[in-house]
């Protein structure tokens, strides 16, 4: 029998607590809410249109994913806030311009949840998800509009796998890591089976990262096996 969307609603809701458990890195959230707007960045822009520049809002998720890896200099801060303010005024447009109660028809929609993730990840990645107890200040800010939790599922798949046990004995071999960072800077994550067979070739026993690297679908920035390759904090098993 296919999964209810309250199904796939309660299996993030619980694997979101479980990384709050666990003590999951602010890193991994903002991630979570760039990858998220990623998948849904078509739909987004097509609503959008007469108010939003083209890949503007790939432009600002980028931003997120850079300053979740390291500080953004003054420069790139006032362009991702420029960029920013563009996009959450295109919102605004789209908005008031609209009468069809569609997909942002609320003022702290999947937008603002990316604009917020530069400064409250964790925040972010729990109003976007709908997540009880993530309430608004004051009630300044409704939720926003249910996501695609199946779209947040395959994110949350990605930055960490639901069953995950790194094998900590392992050192991946020397040439793997700059092919590893070069496929993480360049977003280049369809030569990651590739990777695989290179991993397994130098003696690999870490099942699970070889199966990940040739999973089918889409990777994201923070894709765990990727970060197990360049020493990220490791998934932890949810």
């Amino acid at each position: 029998m296919p999964e209810t969307w309250e199904q796939i609603r309660d299996e993030v809701h619980r694997r979101f607590r479980e990384w709050g458990r666990q003590g999951a890195p602010a890193r991994r959230y903002a991630l979570l809410v760039a990858g998220y707007c990623r998948t849904q960045a078509e739909h987004l822009a097509d609503q959008m249109a007469l108010t939003l520049r083209d890949g503007e809002l790939v432009r600002l998720a980028e931003w997120v994913e850079a300053a979740a890896d390291r500080p953004l200099t003054p420069a790139e801060r006032a362009d991702a806030t420029a960029v920013g303010a563009a996009v959450g005024a295109g919102v605004q447009a789209c908005l008031s311009g609209s009468t069809n109660g569609g997909f942002l028809h609320n003022p702290f929609g999947v937008v603002d949840c990316l604009r917020t993730a530069f400064d409250d990840p964790l925040r972010a990645a729990g109003r976007l998800i709908g997540y009880p107890g993530v309430a608004s200040e004051e009630g300044v800010w409704p939720p926003p509009s249910p996501p695609s939790y199946s779209s947040v599922r395959r994110v949350m798949d990605c930055l960490c796998p639901a069953r995950w046990d790194p094998t900590a004995d392992w050192t991946p071999p020397p040439e793997a890591v700059p092919w590893a960072r070069r496929m993480y800077e360049g977003r280049a994550f369809d030569a990651l089976p590739v990777l695989a067979d290179l991993l397994e070739e130098s003696g690999c026993l870490d099942r699970p990262l070889l199966d990940h690297c040739r999973q089918s679908g889409d990777h994201f920035r923070g894709c765990a096996a990727v970060d197990r390759l360049l020493g990220h904090r490791w998934p932890n098993p949810t």
